[in-house]
């Protein structure tokens, strides 16, 4: 298989994903206890290595941050 053959069902999962955690962040928004965070906000990153992180950054806000 080429690189693009393997490279772009990749980006077509991470963007999947990226849709996933952001429609997870819009419904557990209500039970989110959002606290300013002391981080710096990264831009966002067009690496997929990047997008990984960012989507991982996203969850652990969410669990940090949840009222259950």
């Amino acid at each position: 298989t080429t690189p693009a053959q393997r490279v772009v069902p990749l980006l077509q999962s991470v963007q999947r994903l990226e849709e996933l955690t952001g429609a997870l962040v819009m419904r557990l928004d209500p039970v989110t206890n959002h606290t300013p965070s002391q981080q710096a906000v990264n831009p966002p990153s067009t690496t997929v290595t990047g997008r990984i992180n960012q989507l991982g950054d996203t969850l652990q806000y969410l669990l940090d941050n949840i009222e259950l």
